[in-house]
């Protein structure tokens, strides 16, 4: 792992670390170091002596080296190896990590208007002077950066005209510097970064005469066609210990306010800024600069730079903050320029630590929680959206920053609540914030909790000691938790059931009657014919005819044998006999039914086509 070091008077020494150590000493850019070579190294001829004290730890590369990228470093310059250093302290001899300041500042800074290659510079000195400062027409709200800086810090942080050097510099295209090559043509590359700085600042001192040396921090303007090799709006080193702090401002963000203020906050320590919604974006936090916000710096980032305070009695930790209470608290808001006490700050110490104290990185072992009121106030917080409009939102925001000179922590929004919002921590933590109120003058009215259990029990102390243990706004009695449970409902003692009639036997099949035997019929008599008439010589009357002998019936014919009865079902048992009514008394129920066969199954019926519904719309707070 390669680091290039810059000493006091401009010299670069590009040095090898071994690799169990390169990593650990990204946290130690500004310090002083004292580093020992193997005998059988000698430092590039352009350096000091290898055991001198190196100020201003300038740029860490993040690649391994190789034999052909260390060409890189120029002809004649391959990395030194170290074979053992010493972290002797910050460049500055200040004894921080960082060189950060904590309430009233100046901000002074160089900043250089690049062009080369024959790209030309995005903003010209005028323009710029005219964004950045206020003149005789400007009002404390006019738009610039003057204003911005005084807003945003509640006057803490000033920026003196005189404090602000704005040089246009025209630089080489392409070469070598300090035993660096660069190449500015297309190339975005760590190399090129550092030394358009270092080209600048000596033409600021050697050609211009300017006596800048004493200023640490740098701002660069880039070329807008540097846009597409660089890849960024804005890139800053952290913290402006040693002799120097940088920021570069890419072409199409020259004229953005807002992208300078985040730079140069990264110069001042501050972190990223996320939002608990979306963890994977560094930048997810819409209320602060140091996130997506065209905005102020959200409570937490404030409160780390000393521009603004607790109110009276609202900074909280165990010893201050006892469970079960609620207190009720106004809150003025945060960039209003009426007090720098505005917020209220819960370090909640009574939870475990959910890492070890990093006294590196300057983390609180448990990440403190901030209440703060924030509303669009033109032309510096600007929402987009109705979040955050007049009368404006209490904001939670938690990080495990300090106000120690080398904390560089993330914070994180937590919620953004209007009226009637509410919003709890889990636990060990169980804080909850409740908005009674907000208004445009009087701020918003909140009450704030500590619980110390998810609810109240009947079993111990927590429905017996007058407190709101869980935060619920329900205390003892009036928890429904410390209500004993009710009684189940007696189970209705059933009638019995009347005994199932015996059920009769099935019928014997009635026998089939016998055939009744066919009478055997009377021979019939066989026809005489009929004699033939004999001739009279004349008819004699006839006698009457006898009356016709009837004729005999016919035979009867046989009985025909009735049907076999089927046999018995096996479904339902024949009723019961019926009873006689008693006229007496009244009539009985009847039993009940014998039950019916169960049915064929159906065919399951095919399987419906589950449609998901898409979830509702969330609600903003």
């Amino acid at each position: 792992m390669v680091y290039v070091l810059r000493a006091s008077d401009g010299t670069a020494t590009p040095l090898a670390f071994p690799e169990s150590a390169a990593a650990s000493l990204i946290s130690y850019s500004g310090y002083r170091i004292r580093v020992r070579t193997p005998a059988a190294s000698s430092p590039p001829p352009a350096s000091k002596p290898a055991r001198r004290l190196l100020r201003g730890l300038l740029a860490a590369e993040s690649t391994n080296f190789s034999a052909a990228t260390t060409g890189s470093l120029g002809a004649g310059e391959a990395p030194v190896e170290v074979d053992s250093f010493e972290i002797l302290g910050p460049g500055d001899g200040s004894g921080g990590a960082k060189d950060t300041p904590m309430g009233p500042s100046n901000i002074t800074s160089v900043i250089f208007l690049l062009s080369f290659c024959g790209y030309p510079r995005p903003v010209d000195a005028a323009t710029f002077r005219a964004m950045w400062f206020n003149n005789a027409t400007s009002t404390p709200t006019s738009h610039n950066m003057q204003n911005y800086w005084s807003t945003c810090s509640n006057g803490f942080a000033r920026m003196p005209e005189s404090n602000q050097v704005v040089v246009e510099v025209d630089l080489p295209c392409s070469g070598a510097y300090l035993g660096t090559k660069y190449n500015s043509t297309g190339s975005c590359r760590t190399q090129e970064l550092y030394t358009w700085f270092a080209m600048a600042d000596d033409y600021a001192r050697l050609t211009l005469k300017l006596n800048i040396s004493t200023i640490k921090q740098r701002v660069a303007v880039l070329p807008t066609a540097m846009d597409p090799y660089c890849g960024w709006a804005g890139l800053a080193s952290v913290g402006c210990a040693g002799t120097r702090c940088y920021s570069w401002i890419s072409g199409s963000s020259s004229k953005d306010l807002s992208i300078y203020f985040h730079e140069m906050g990264h110069n001042m320590g501050l972190a990223h800024a996320n939002w608990a919604n979306t963890p994977d974006d560094p930048y997810g936090d819409f209320t602060c600069a140091m996130g997506s916000g065209v905005t102020c710096y959200n409570a937490a980032n404030t409160w780390r730079l000393g521009w603004l305070d607790t109110l009276p009695g609202a900074s909280f930790n165990s010893s201050n903050f006892a469970t079960g209470r609620w207190t009720t608290w106004s809150l003025p808001r945060q960039s209003a320029g009426i007090s720098p006490q505005s917020i209220i700050r819960i370090l909640p110490d009574w939870a475990p630590p959910a890492w070890g104290r990093n006294a590196t990185l300057g983390a609180s072992a448990v990440p403190a929680f901030y209440v703060s009121l924030r509303a669009r106030q033109a032309p510096f917080e600007n929402w987009f959206g109705t979040d955050l409009a007049n009368p404006g939102r209490v904001l939670v925001h938690t990080s495990n920053l300090t106000q120690s000179s080398n904390s560089y922590q993330t914070t994180t929004l937590q919620a953004v609540l209007a009226a009637k919002g509410r919003y709890t921590s889990s636990l060990p933590y169980g804080i909850t914030i409740q908005v009674l109120s907000i208004n445009a003058t009087a701020g918003a009215a909140i009450n704030i909790c500590r619980a110390d259990r998810a609810a109240e029990s009947p079993n111990d102390e927590s429905c017996f000691d007058g407190l709101d243990n869980d935060c619920n706004g329900l205390a003892d009695d009036a928890d429904p938790a410390c209500q004993p449970p009710s009684p189940p409902p007696s189970s209705p003692i059933p009638s019995p059931q009347p005994p199932s009639p015996t059920p009769s036997p099935p019928p014997r099949p009635t026998p089939s009657p016998s055939p009744t035997p066919s009478p055997r019929p009377s021979p019939t008599p066989s026809p005489r014919p009929s004699p033939s008439p004999s001739r009279s010589p004349s008819p004699s009357p006839k006698p009457p005819s006898a009356s016709p002998k009837p004729a005999s019936p016919k035979p009867p014919s046989p009985t025909p044998s009735p049907p076999p009865p089927p046999p018995p079902s096996p479904t339902p048992s024949p009723p019961p006999p019926k009873k006689k009514k008693n006229k007496a008394s009244k009539a009985s129920s009847p039993p009940p039914p014998s039950p019916s066969p169960s049915p064929s199954p159906s065919p399951p019926p095919p399987p419906s086509r589950r449609v998901r519904k898409s979830p509702p719309p969330a609600t903003g707070a």
